[in-house]
């Protein structure tokens, strides 16, 4: 009996026996059909790889936190990574955390933007955007103000006068095509008014982006006629000018603009360039008091509520559809240390 008593386990083992034969079979048929899943999940995703070769084909993106091709700056957490989960932001929520986000996942969580790299592709220096892809997103104004100029450092109004930039203020342009280079990419095109401090702006922004600037003659400043080249204290206490701008959308100083002429033409302008570029990013090079005007007129309905200045060469982001929003604003963290 001892010779036997081992007998099952020794029949278990032996290679031909039926049992180990099912269980090897078995085990093969669930290797196939593991197989044969993941031969139609790399089918179906063949054509989302290849499209994405496509993408990065030309140029490669680089993956350096400082160069890699993004929608906007990075979030908080350095990446490029969004969410839509958040609850929309209120306008108040939204000034509170208008530092802190990235534009685009702003837009996400307000449902405006589907979120995908293959959205847009870099070409050379300019830029190809899937407008099948962009059709549903808004058009993403980059507003910037113009550099540093004499009339700042003197406190002077300086509207329609043609006043040059500063050293410093070609400094302040160089570091804002920087950035806007580095974080707000694809920008396919730039506009600026006519007058120089901004056309100089922006010609340092659009060499950074292999562009050439375009002018617009409704970006310009505020022109106040025979009062161009006053102080600000002498236009506040003894001409009145900001109370009769806020008692008057049609006062005018002698031979200058109304705040309404102000605000209609900026507004038109920047209509105008949100039709041309539909669902695509353009940076806008402007003025300071123009562009407190326009605000007001498209987030407040109301030409003098907005009293904040940007600085010069600050960024904010404005999208003008479904409804006019401010993404961002007077964005200086890039900006060099110095007068402004």
């Amino acid at each position: 009996m001892d010779r036997f008593a081992d007998a099952p386990d020794r029949v278990r083992q032996h290679p031909g026996n039926p049992r180990r034969l099912a269980q090897r079979g078995l085990v093969l048929l669930l290797a196939g059909l593991f197989a044969g899943i993941a031969l139609i999940t790399l089918a179906n995703a063949a054509p989302s790889l290849a499209d994405s070769a496509e993408i990065r084909s030309d140029p490669p993106v680089s993956t350096s936190p400082t160069e890699r091709t993004k929608h906007g700056p990075a979030d908080a957490a350095g990446t490029d990574t969004l969410s839509i989960d958040d609850p929309p932001l209120t306008r108040a929520a939204t000034q509170r955390r208008i530092d802190e986000m990235s534009p685009v996942l702003w837009l996400a969580q307000f449902g405006r933007v589907t979120i995908d790299p293959r959205q847009w592709r870099t070409a050379g220096r300019g830029c190809v955007y899937d407008h099948a892809a962009m059709e549903a997103s808004p058009t993403l104004l980059t507003l910037v103000r113009h550099g540093q100029t004499s009339a700042n450092i003197d406190g002077v109004w300086h509207g329609s006068t043609n006043t040059p930039l500063t050293e410093h203020g070609h400094d302040q342009a160089s570091a804002v095509a920087a950035f806007i280079e580095a974080n707000y990419q694809p920008v396919c095109s730039v506009y600026a008014s006519p007058l120089d401090r901004a056309h100089q702006t922006a010609e340092r922004i659009a060499g950074r982006l292999g562009l050439v600037p375009q002018l617009d003659s409704g970006l310009r400043e505020y022109d106040l006629g025979d009062w161009e080249g006053m102080s600000f204290d002498t236009l506040y206490h003894d001409k009145k000018l900001f109370d009769n701008m806020r008692a008057d959308p049609d006062y005018r100083p002698h031979g200058g603009e109304s705040p309404k002429q102000v605000g209609d033409r900026l507004v038109e302008s920047l209509r105008r360039i949100v039709a041309r570029h539909p669902g695509e990013r353009v940076v806008v090079v402007s003025h300071g008091g123009a562009l407190s005007i326009a605000f007001g007129i498209l987030l407040d309905d109301d030409y003098s509520s907005w009293n904040r200045m940007m600085k010069n060469c600050a960024i904010s982001e404005l999208v003008l559809d479904p409804q006019p929003e401010l993404v961002s604003f007077n964005r200086t963290e890039h900006l060099p240390p110095g007068e402004d």
